[in-house]
């Protein structure tokens, strides 16, 4: 089952005469510790971390690429196991060059 796109969402949510842009990054999900304790008993669950990276930009002049500016960048760090996926966003951040469109 496939839900909808995080760009779409976004889109949605944001002005449309907003000239930003998303990039990402992100690594294969590797084996990590369990988040979670086992029960007493149980065997810990096989967890795998992928790490992300989310920067936001802002383009002035949608003709020139040096008019790109960073406004804000995200690390999410996503945990599966075979029962449970757990998002957690460990860093988020601006860099104060949103302003630049109200200039």
């Amino acid at each position: 089952m496939s839900g909808p796109r995080l760009g779409d969402l976004l889109a949605e949510a944001l002005p449309r005469d907003l000239p930003l842009n998303v990039r990402h990054v992100s690594t294969p999900p590797t084996r990590c510790d369990p988040l979670f304790s086992a029960a007493p008993g149980a065997d810990p669950e096989v967890t795998f971390c992928e790490t992300n990276f989310l920067i936001v930009t802002l383009n002035r002049d949608s003709s020139k690429v040096d008019e790109e500016v960073a406004v804000c960048g995200f690390e999410v760090l996503v945990y599966t196991t075979k029962r449970l996926t757990t998002v957690f966003v460990s860093k988020a951040d601006s860099t104060g060059n949103l302003r630049l469109i109200y200039d």
